[in-house]
C-alpha cells in the first residue's frame, strides 16, 4: 500500500455493500500507518453513516448525499479546524458523541462542469490503454449528467433519498 504520511486526507467512495468490508481494511491500514484522516462517501454510505461512524473508529467523517458541495466545504472546515456543524450532509465526530447534520437538497444544474485544467491527461491515457486495452488518444472522463434513480428495487439502497434529475443539453458541455 502506498505511503499516506503527510496527506491530511484520504476518501473513499463506497457505492455498495459489497464495496464497504475492502474499502473498511485499506482505511483502516491507512489510519495505522499515518496520521491521515479518514473520509467516506458515496450511496451505501449515505444510508448508513451514522452505524458505520459508530462501529468503525477510524473513519472520521462520512457524507450524506451528494458530496460535490459538501467535500468542498469539508476540506474548509478541516483546515479551519471548526464549522464541522455548518457542512451539509456531514457525519463527523464531536469528542464522544457522533454528529449529523441534516442533508441538503442539491439541484444538478448547480453543478459546474469538471474542470481538467493542470490533471496530468496522458498519464490517464496511459492508464486507461493498460486497464482497457484500447488504441491510443482514447480517454475516459466521467461526467455527471444525472442523478438518482427511475426504479426502486429493494435490494439496492441508490435511491434513498434522492430525486431523480437530469442536465439540461445545454448545461451539459465542458
Amino acid at each position: 500500500m502506498a505511503n499516506l504520511q503527510g496527506y491530511d486526507l484520504t476518501g473513499f467512495s463506497v457505492m455498495g455493500w459489497s464495496q464497504l468490508v475492502s474499502c473498511l481494511a485499506v482505511a483502516k491500514k491507512a489510519k495505522q500507518d499515518s496520521d491521515t484522516k479518514i473520509v467516506l462517501g458515496g450511496t451505501y454510505v449515505s444510508s448508513e453513516a451514522e452505524g458505520i461512524m459508530e462501529k468503525f473508529d477510524f473513519v472520521d467523517y462520512a457524507i450524506k448525499g451528494p458530496a460535490w458541495q459538501t467535500f468542498a466545504m469539508l476540506l474548509e472546515a478541516i483546515e479551519k479546524a471548526c464549522g464541522f456543524d455548518s457542512v451539509p450532509g456531514l457525519v463527523y465526530r464531536d469528542g464522544k458523541p457522533i454528529r449529523s447534520n441534516q442533508t441538503a437538497r442539491h439541484c444538478i444544474n448547480e453543478m459546474p462542469p469538471p474542470d481538467c485544467q493542470g490533471l496530468p491527461l496522458a498519464t490517464y491515457k496511459r492508464m486507461v490503454r493498460s486497464c482497457y486495452r484500447v488504441g491510443v488518444g482514447f480517454l475516459i472522463l466521467r461526467y455527471l449528467l444525472g442523478t438518482g434513480c427511475p426504479f426502486k428495487c429493494n435490494f439496492c439502497r441508490r435511491n434513498i433519498g434522492t430525486t431523480l434529475q437530469f442536465k439540461p443539453p445545454t448545461k451539459s458541455s465542458f
